[in-house]
């Protein structure tokens, strides 16, 4: 049974975490566990039964043997590749400008190392077919795909000149990084509303461009709700639910759960109880205790922006719900 104390679960997950790293090692295992308590034993161990089982769960970095990379191509479809902008175990990003002389644009070319060809030709087919159905001002257009000549799969994105979420919310404060963060929590409603979960939400899967506009980008690994899961689950574990990493698929709770853990890095150091129990509803560890859908996160936001109780401390009673009242109306009391 899981752990309902989100912060156990996060302790779990970290020392699982440097656990993996160094399989065998029974001399660190010892003295990494000194202290810790049979809540977080047990949790480590029913995740290790877990990884140890399916191998089903793997991180968006694909633990792929390293081999050599070839060198890519000077265009894909009608983009010519200019400047590599992004580099993981899986493939890379490349910027591009468009060459067929009918316009001026960039874009992001997506590309696949040769010796995962076959496993990602599934994967860049899927995010094809679920970004058709996502038109929002706040989620990355794709612009062009293919094959290339060796077979490969290739996607071309809008290019987005900014910086990733939590970068761009560096030194803001509370009210102005909350903004930033319920642009991308709407465009996962939105993406949501269209029957897609995303599966990899986290601060680099959230650009904010030189205006302030913010992009959801790297639908890679999303799933149309309803259908089936096969073979490997990819993930970012870092942001990654206890249902993901124990294997599930995915679903709307996990991004949320994301979501909850994004909200809570952003406003780390931050002293208002009401946003931090918001994030702490959202990212739960178990399911039925964080918030519904993400419509119901963006409206908790909302109360919290026009200072009236947040769903999130529902429980804590008359003295909270006065004490907010006092802050709305302080003049109108004295």
């Amino acid at each position: 049974m899981l752990p309902l104390d989100a912060d156990l679960e996060r302790r779990a997950l970290d020392l699982f975490e440097r656990l993996s790293e160094r399989p065998g090692d029974e001399t660190f295992r010892r003295r990494l566990l000194t202290g810790e308590g049979p809540e977080v034993a047990a949790r480590i161990a029913a995740l290790e039964r877990s990884a140890a089982g399916a191998r089903r769960a793997m991180p968006t970095e694909f633990a792929a043997e390293r081999r050599p990379h070839r060198p890519p191509p000077e265009e894909v479809g009608r983009f010519r590749l200019t400047e590599l902008i992004g580099e993981g175990g899986m493939g890379q990003v490349w910027k591009g400008q468009r060459s067929d002389g009918l316009f001026e644009q960039s874009g992001a070319g997506k590309l696949v190392h040769g010796h995962l060809a076959g496993l990602a030709a599934g994967r860049f087919a899927e995010e094809r077919r679920i970004l058709a159905r996502l038109e929002h001002p706040n989620i990355a257009r794709l612009i062009d795909g293919g094959v290339l000549e060796d077979g490969s799969p290739f996607l071309v994105m809008e290019y987005v000149d900014g910086r990733p979420l939590d970068a761009a919310a560096e030194g803001l404060g509370d009210g102005a990084k909350v903004e930033l963060f319920l642009k991308a929590a709407d465009a996962v409603q939105f993406a949501h509303a269209h029957l897609v979960v995303h599966a990899d939400l986290k601060p680099s899967n959230i650009m904010v461009d030189r205006t302030g506009r913010v992009r959801l980008l790297d639908f890679g690994i999303a799933r149309l709700l309803g259908d089936e899961a096969e073979g490997l689950q990819p993930m970012t574990r870092d942001y990654a639910s206890p249902q993901r990493l124990e294997g599930a698929a995915p679903v709307v709770a996990d991004d949320i759960y994301a979501l909850g853990l994004i909200l809570d890095e952003l406003t780390t150091g931050s002293r208002d109880r009401d946003l931090k129990a918001v994030a702490a509803k959202a990212r739960a560890a178990d399911p039925a205790r964080r918030y519904g859908d993400v419509g119901a996160l963006i409206a908790d936001l909302g109360r919290w922006r026009d200072q009236l109780p947040v769903a999130a401390r529902a429980a804590d009673g008359v003295g909270y719900r006065a004490g907010l009242f006092l802050r709305r109306h302080r003049w109108g009391v004295a």
